[in-house]
């Protein structure tokens, strides 16, 4: 009977991630915090095939509550980079499916755009549309922005502001 509930609630939680219902997904996880330990688990039984991990099937959507899934999946351990069917990340996944918002957050969060599935593809191909790829651009040089302010503009960076003669 208690194998049963623990199942009953990770099959409650899947659910609540695939259709993007925070509040339900919250509560489970508050209800039975021993449900993280099987973030990373593979959702199918068979354990010789590949296969989806829980935020490969929190990726397939695009609307924000997703995206607050998905934001709360990562922040509670799941392996952004884990593999699922096909050898594809969450964000392989969120790119094949059109989820670009999602796919843009992923990248926010650290997920490697470097990754390949099974057939070759990384993310940017998967993407198609070259959204991706410039989000991506635009975010590492966020990232450079970001350095060089906590680094004090390193004293003869090209940000640091040079002194104006106002003389007349």
């Amino acid at each position: 009977m208690i194998a049963h509930l623990k199942i009953s609630h990770w099959l409650s939680l899947v659910s609540a991630c695939e259709v993007g219902n925070i509040e339900r997904a919250k509560a489970i996880l508050a209800e039975h915090p021993q449900l993280l330990a099987r973030l990373n688990d593979p959702l199918d039984s068979d354990p010789t095939e590949k296969s989806d991990r829980l935020l490969h099937k929190a990726c397939v959507r695009d609307d924000g509550y997703q995206r607050e899934v998905v934001e709360l999946l990562v922040s509670k351990g799941a392996d952004i980079n884990a593999l699922g069917r096909y050898g594809q990340t969450p964000l392989i996944e969120a790119c094949y499916t059109d989820c670009l918002n999602t796919a843009k957050m992923l990248i926010d969060l650290g997920a490697d755009v470097a990754c390949r599935d099974d057939g070759g593809m990384d993310a940017f191909e998967a993407d198609g549309s070259g959204v991706i790829e410039a989000y991506h651009a635009s975010f590492l040089a966020r990232q450079d922005i970001a350095r060089a302010i906590s680094d004090g503009f390193g004293g003869d960076s090209a940000f640091v502001a040079k002194p104006r003669d106002l003389s007349l």
